[in-house]
């Protein structure tokens, strides 16, 4: 079901060339707003002397990046456009692709935001979500790896940016 799915999306792309480019677009330029969204809030918090929610925001999406990464190398499924030979769209030679860092990383980002600042954090949560169908439409992830992603960075969020609070 999952190599259907991601056929599908990719299919699509293939035969849209507009919605291609534009699909690359977003999959190359929003790694560069999420950095720049994360260094904006760092400022914020760092000039509003909000040093709790500093710290949070700096460790809780740290945490997700290096769970992703451990679960990347001890899983090791290979990208579609390896195991498929896909020319050309997305090719991350020796890049595992479960699950995808560019979800969990936006996901965890956004709803730090969203713990800082609810319509902000909205924006920023569309923002992670359009990054993450990105990965798909470009061929770099299944749907699998892309759901799980944001799914991890999410649980990860709740419960550092939720649950920690209560119990510090």
């Amino acid at each position: 079901m999952d190599k259907k799915i991601f056929f599908f999306f990719y299919n699509f792309t293939t035969t849209h060339k507009r919605f291609c480019v534009a699909a690359n677009f977003i999959d190359q330029i929003c790694p560069f707003v999420f950095i720049t969204i994360f260094a904006s809030f760092f400022v914020y918090l760092t000039y509003s002397g909000l040093f709790h929610k500093l710290v949070l925001f700096l460790c809780v999406p740290l945490v997700t990046l290096i769970i992703s990464r451990i679960l990347r190398h001890t899983i090791k499924r290979p990208r579609p456009c390896q195991t498929f030979k896909l020319e050309g769209r997305h090719s991350q030679k020796g890049s595992f692709s479960f699950p995808s860092n560019h979800a969990a990383s936006s996901s965890v980002i956004a709803f730090g935001c969203i713990y800082i600042s609810t319509p902000i954090g909205i924006v920023v949560l569309g923002l992670a979500v359009i990054t993450s169908l990105s990965r798909l439409f470009t061929g770099a992830h299944y749907p699998l790896d892309v759901c799980a992603g944001f799914l991890l960075g999410a649980f990860i969020a709740a419960v550092g940016f939720v649950g920690l609070p209560i119990v510090i």
